[in-house]
């Protein structure tokens, strides 16, 4: 923060120091942080008696609480008991909330849990807001690379286009296919370093906003855009997907309502279900078509209501079911092993798979990085990290392209392009000549 107000260096690196040392005797009252970097204490890392030290009696909002699967819920809904034993509040936010997770949410802190809806506010604007239809649902019953040329046709009319993929590799073809095709199309996922993830947000929101004179005409995103956008488009072309994630994503079309008429949403419903899978419950994206409002329906907040109520009226799924109970185990024996001044060996790793995600460092980027801890610019090095899968971790340990390295990093022989980022089923070319 200082170095991006004052552009010098060691001045910045000086101060930002020195507050370091001062929250170690004080921290700071407020926090804004992810799930992730909460969770991340109850394994057992160095330091971790701090972590939850800071925990005792807190306050915790919840923000789109919505956006997680099974898996991550689970995550979430253990730590909360554990922090709730620690005399913590909570406070749950969500446009899209299913009955059965409220019901989780209320289990887990072993009472009922109030609930405050807008529609029940004598709030005018607010409900004459959520009343009115600012979507039309299009469906269309082929597959999202189907739908290029009329994507291409929006554009051309002068509509700023957002398209959502359900996966990295998927986005990074479309992309490379529309780039060529018509000006001001950008690409949005989350297997770029931190530094290009940033700056790619920051220039499609100062565009939109009038701020910045880039054209943004068609954005290819994955389900980034769903919690950390805020921008709206003219319409949008989506893949299916659980029907709480396609209300977030039509949450970036005609966001402000300045669209009085409302706007077009347009699903993809033909899907890979052997790639699907793997990101989603087949089970809710199938009942979320089967349940979905005819098309060309307006959707109001009573239909959408309705179609959250019919397509999660069963609670969890059973697939949904056993993650839940197989992390939620997990969970709590690690939990259990705490003990002050011991931290565990396997914390770190237990703490990666159970999260389904780590981060890695492209070995073409490794020269810069280590300029910049050379140079002790540590914020810098680590904006270099990319996220991925854990299944992605996987196969590149497996094929012999990821490696430790004494800095406690991850350093992996593949492509990236800060253009498209990573590129796993590119081999690092000149890594392996070398």
């Amino acid at each position: 923060d200082y170095f991006e107000n004052s552009g010098e260096y060691e001045a910045s690196f000086v101060r930002a120091k020195a507050e370091v040392e001062l929250n170690r005797l004080a921290h700071k009252p407020v926090k804004v942080t992810t799930p992730f970097q909460l969770l991340k204490w109850f394994f057992g890392i160095p330091r971790f008696e701090i972590g939850l030290g800071e925990m005792f009696g807190g306050i915790f909002v919840f923000d789109e609480i919505h956006a997680y699967d099974a898996h991550t819920i689970a995550l979430i809904g253990e730590m909360i008991r554990v922090l709730r034993g620690f005399g913590g509040r909570f406070l749950f936010m969500s446009a899209t909330f299913p009955k059965f997770l409220k019901d989780y949410i209320s289990q887990v802190l072993g009472e009922p849990v109030a609930e405050h809806n807008l529609t029940t506010f004598s709030d005018n604007w607010a409900r004459d807001f959520l009343q009115k239809a600012r979507h039309r649902l299009r469906r269309h019953a082929v597959s999202l690379e189907d739908l290029l040329p009329a994507i291409l046709h929006a554009a051309e009319k002068g509509q700023r286009v957002l398209i959502v993929a359900n996966r990295v590799a998927q986005a990074q073809e479309i992309y490379r296919h529309l780039c060529n095709r018509v000006p001001g199309v950008h690409l949005l996922h989350g297997r770029f370093t931190h530094r290009d993830r940033v700056q790619k947000e920051q220039t499609v929101i100062s565009a939109l906003q009038g701020k910045r004179s880039v054209e943004v005409r068609i954005l290819v995103a994955t389900q980034v855009v769903e919690v950390s956008l805020d921008v709206s488009f003219d319409t949008i072309f989506t893949e299916i997907a659980p029907v709480d994630d396609l209300l977030q994503r039509f949450g970036r079309v005609n966001r402000y309502g300045e669209h009085h008429a409302g706007v077009e949403v347009h699903i993809a419903e033909e899907f890979d279900a052997e790639k699907l899978r793997w990101v989603y419950d087949l089970d809710r994206v199938t009942a979320t078509l089967k349940k979905a409002p005819p098309d060309n329906t307006h959707l109001s907040f009573e239909v959408i209501s309705e179609w959250i109520r019919e397509v999660y009226g069963g609670g969890w799924t059973a697939k949904e079911q056993l993650r839940l109970s197989q992390v939620q185990s997990a969970f709590q024996t690690i939990v259990t092993a705490l003990r002050p001044l011991h931290h565990l060996s396997e914390g770190e790793e237990e703490f990666y798979s159970l999260f389904r995600s780590v981060e890695v460092l492209p070995r073409g980027l490794f020269e810069e990085y280590q300029t910049h801890i050379d140079t002790r610019r540590y914020l810098l090095a680590a904006q270099l990290m990319v996220p991925i899968p854990w299944g992605t971790y996987h196969m590149l340990r497996k094929s012999g392209r990821l490696r430790s390295h004494s800095a406690r990093i991850l350093l992996a022989d593949v492509r990236y392009d800060p253009e498209i980022g990573l590129i796993p089923d590119d081999i690092e070319v000149d890594v392996n000549f070398l």
